[in-house]
């Protein structure tokens, strides 16, 4: 994933399944990561995880 360290990318989806994963990996790649879902709570669960990364 070296071509998008230092991007921003847009995860929809991303309070569970594939798309919490996708988000963790671009965190983990140094990406700055966007989540959306339509579930607000479990959302904000992801981005503290992302936070706390």
């Amino acid at each position: 994933m070296k071509k998008i360290q230092n991007k921003v990318c847009l995860v929809t989806g991303a309070s569970s399944g594939i798309g919490k994963a996708r988000a963790v990996a671009f965190a983990k790649s140094v990406v700055k990561v966007i989540v959306s879902d339509v579930n607000e709570t479990e959302g904000m669960a992801t981005v503290s995880k992302l936070v706390a990364m």
